[in-house]
């Protein structure tokens, strides 16, 4: 051990051919614009996809760099502990499924620099399998959401507001669920009431506002299709 450390070899750095450099900036360039096509392609984030897909490729490029580096130089990477230990990064990330785009980033840059090419590859192929799923697995998510919660809107006036209660109420045995946004009440006009309605189709929708129009005291029914 003591030899070892003593060895004037030790800290002696390998010098990066132009090759090898070369090949690993080319790797680390085609692993980060596959990242960066990923992100653009399957990220939920609401923000500037672009600007940050191009940072991602940057980020690849650079670790790839970095290591590529440091792993020919014990004293090099010595340092770079030193280095890192005072580099804060203070840029919140809104969308926690961003992060695994920058550590999917990282990995393959680790990768592509330590010259384990093989497995860089399979990282972006497992990487690009898990990005697909995820996003298909969100769509259907979402549509599904959209479906089980598919609210619309019905406008109603009326003389007064127990006719608007009196209406909902038989019309609540045709109405899966229904739920009152807003009423407003005055003496000397006319009572407004907003009803968010869940309605699975267009008959039931016709039967609903036929039995609210034909209680006493209603006026109009109005639909939207949205909530207001």
């Amino acid at each position: 051990m003591e030899e070892l450390i003593s060895s004037p070899n030790t800290y002696a750095s390998l010098q990066l051919s132009f090759k090898e450099g070369f090949i690993i900036l080319f790797y680390a360039f085609l692993a980060g614009f596959l990242i960066r096509f990923l992100y653009i392609r399957f990220s939920n984030s609401f923000s500037s996809k672009s600007a940050y897909a191009n940072t991602l490729l940057m980020v690849t490029v650079c670790v790839a760099s970095l290591i590529a580096v440091v792993k020919s130089s014990l004293a090099l990477s010595l340092g770079l502990v030193g280095a890192l230990s005072v580099v804060r990064f203070r840029t919140a990330v809104k969308e926690p499924y961003t992060l695994s785009f920058i550590l999917f980033s990282v990995c393959l840059g680790i990768a592509i620099g330590a010259g384990q090419n093989m497995f860089a590859l399979s990282v972006g192929i497992v990487g690009t399998f898990i990005s697909i799923y995820a996003n298909q697995r969100a769509l259907k998510g979402n549509k599904k959401t959209a479906k089980n919660n598919e609210v619309d809107t019905l406008s109603i006036s009326a003389d007064n507001d127990e006719a608007i209660f009196k209406a909902l109420e038989v019309a609540s045995f045709s109405v899966k669920t229904y739920s009152i946004k807003n009423i407003s009440s005055n003496p000397n006009s006319e009572c407004l009431a907003t009803v968010g309605v869940y309605i699975e189709s267009n008959e039931i929708l016709k039967k609903i506002i036929k039995e609210i129009s034909k209680q006493p005291g209603i006026k109009n029914v109005t639909f939207y299709n949205s909530p207001v």
